[in-house]
């Protein structure tokens, strides 16, 4: 398992982490976040036009990220949070849903804040919800998963306790079950068609879709606690197959229905488990390895605070400023990938960790078992 003694990621003191943790952070899962980051970044640049098809056409698959960063935070909570569960009592309770305020809301406030105080010297009408929309989906999406996630893992766990690994296949064959039954409904309603505006709405906005692939987060996190294990050489082979079945699929597709369906994560969501999987249990894995480095832990650090402030970022710069076909081009979305990580850099260090930390010190003495 890729873990280490003293907390160097997203659970370190200087981040802002006040709080202790049942267990070591997984510093390659953190590395993960990072890379499916800079993909998002890159994505909203984009790349210049001289670039080969397929690998523009997977710069463009931002459908790829979600059901990464979903499933993602389902292993992370039920990590962290095993034993959490609706009956758990208003401390522990509060104690999880505070560091989730923590984590969120004052980076959002202050961006908010800035973008409103913008669109009001500006007299620019709309210009908040033009930049900010995407992100404060995901962000209310999240959000809606942290709110039924006591529950969600408490029904996880039983089943784990219940059965073993054997709950934990039962969970993930339930889960990924249940995404395919919400994707075949969504085909059946003409949801995947280029006028289907408002189905696609109803479901692919709806964060109850999303509770499957997030469940399946969970599942693979109770059997890491459970001792799962595979040898260096298989999580190679996994990981190898999975980056390539990912690769193929989203630099292939040909057609907007194509995307629409690929969205929802149904296909993604084999791949994404075994990455997830091999990376937590194989800390000898190529992946693992690479994804545990510094640079790659600090991004996923810097994670939040990147996919705050990028989009303002690359707003303020203007459109299309890397699409030429010179090597200029290039150099240009390396400079701008450095500039929206240098702010988020800043944005990190002096709002995130030292609001985080106020708030959660804060919250400490009104209650010293916190």
């Amino acid at each position: 398992m890729t873990v280490t003694l003293e907390p160097q990621g997203l659970t370190a003191a200087e981040n802002g982490a006040t709080l202790s943790h049942p267990r070591a952070e997984i510093l390659a899962l953190t590395g993960l976040r990072g890379l499916a980051m800079l993909c998002v970044v890159v994505h909203n640049i984009g790349l210049p036009a001289s670039v080969p098809g397929r690998l523009d056409n997977l710069a463009e698959s931002k459908f790829l990220l979600l059901p990464l960063f979903v499933m993602l935070s389902g292993f992370v909570l039920a990590y962290n949070y095993p034993q959490l569960s609706p009956r758990a009592g208003l401390r522990r309770l509060g104690r999880f849903y505070l560091a989730r305020f923590a984590r969120i809301v004052p980076l959002v406030a202050v961006v908010l804040l800035y973008l409103l105080i913008l669109q009001s010297a500006y007299g620019v009408d709309g210009w908040l919800v033009k930049i900010f929309k995407e992100q404060a989906w995901v962000i209310a999406l999240l959000c809606c998963l942290y709110v039924v996630f006591p529950v969600l893992v408490s029904m996880v766990r039983s089943t784990v306790d219940r059965n073993g690994l054997r709950g934990v296949v039962t969970v993930l064959t339930g889960a990924f079950v249940t995404l395919a039954a919400v994707v075949a409904v969504v085909w059946s309603m003409g949801g995947l068609d280029e006028d289907s505006q408002r189905v696609n709405t109803l479901f692919f906005r709806n964060p109850l879709v999303w509770i499957p692939v997030f469940v399946m987060g969970m599942a693979l996190a109770f059997a890491v606690a459970r001792g799962f294990t595979v040898k260096a050489r298989t999580a190679n082979v996994l990981q190898v197959a999975s980056v390539l079945v990912v690769a193929v699929i989203a630099s292939d597709y040909s057609s907007a229905r194509t995307g629409r369906f690929l969205a929802y994560g149904l296909v993604w969501a084999i791949p994404f488990a075994l990455v997830i999987l091999t990376v937590a249990v194989s800390r000898r894995s190529w992946l693992a390895r690479l994804l545990s480095t510094r640079v790659m832990v600090h991004l996923g650090v810097l994670g939040f605070a990147w996919f705050v402030f990028h989009k303002p970022v690359l707003n303020g710069m203007g459109e299309r400023l890397a699409h030429g076909t010179d090597i200029y081009a290039y150099l240009m979305v390396l400079a701008i990938t450095g500039i929206t990580l240098f702010i988020a850099e800043g944005a990190h260090r002096y709002l995130e960790s030292p609001l985080r930390s106020v708030i959660m010190t804060t919250a400490r003495r009104f209650d010293p078992d916190r």
